[in-house]
């Protein structure tokens, strides 16, 4: 299903439409991506690897869909020496929340997590096999950048569901390299928001204490 559906945004670049053609999702008035940001880390991992193939982080937001989903707004993606031609850093490409065309026209995504592990039961899934699964059959959509950019033009990580993603390479319409639809893991993970440290909780409470005998004594003079 997911390849009538790249052919589908192909046939759309070829017949010259938009750039960022969005399909299947109009965003209800007064709703839209809102509330504080939070950040998610990933691992992913192709079939036949032993050890995750790329890792990154996704900073998010509410996707005002109602569906429990969090728009991706920016993010990292660094594939290791496991991951062949794919090798390197990639950054988020801007998309989304609704189904829309990656600027090469080779991917349809939407950039939409589920922490609850329920892409399927989303407003718009694409064509899935049923939870669990942390992403829609759209997925995410990444391309060369960072600090040592790789050279495939897009990646586009997706779920199929039931725990199965995809991993395909984008050069243009109907032109994928890499090419591993099935058989994938994925992993998300809340980040987790450092402690403060001990040394600055020990300058904190001795400022603190300092204060209140300095205002102890300005009291008693008083």
């Amino acid at each position: 299903m997911k390849l009538v559906t790249l052919a589908v945004a192909a046939f759309v670049v070829l017949l010259g439409g938009a750039g960022h053609a969005t399909a299947g999702l109009l965003m209800p008035k007064g709703m839209g991506p809102s509330g504080p940001e939070k950040t998610f880390t990933f691992t992913f991992q192709e079939d036949l690897a032993l050890l995750p193939t790329g890792s990154g982080t996704l900073h998010v937001r509410n996707s005002g869909l109602g569906d429990g989903s969090f728009w991706v707004t920016s993010g990292t993606l660094t594939i290791n020496l496991f991951g062949g031609i794919t090798v390197g850093t990639y950054t988020l490409v801007p998309l989304g929340p609704s189904v829309t065309l990656s600027p090469n026209g080779s991917f349809l995504a939407d950039n939409l997590i589920y922490p609850l592990n329920n892409a399927a039961s989303g407003v718009n899934p694409g064509p899935m096999n049923g939870n669990p699964s942390y992403l829609t059959n759209w997925g995410l959509v990444f391309a060369p950048g960072g600090s040592n950019p790789g050279i495939i033009p897009e990646l586009n990580i997706y779920g199929n569901g039931a725990n199965d993603y995809g991993f395909l390479g984008g050069e243009g319409p109907g032109e994928y390299i890499p090419w591993v639809p099935l058989g994938n893991q994925f992993t998300l993970t809340p980040a987790v928001v450092p402690e403060p440290s001990i040394p600055i909780m020990l300058v904190t409470g001795i400022a603190g204490l300092g204060y209140f005998g300095w205002r102890r004594r300005k009291l008693a003079v008083a």
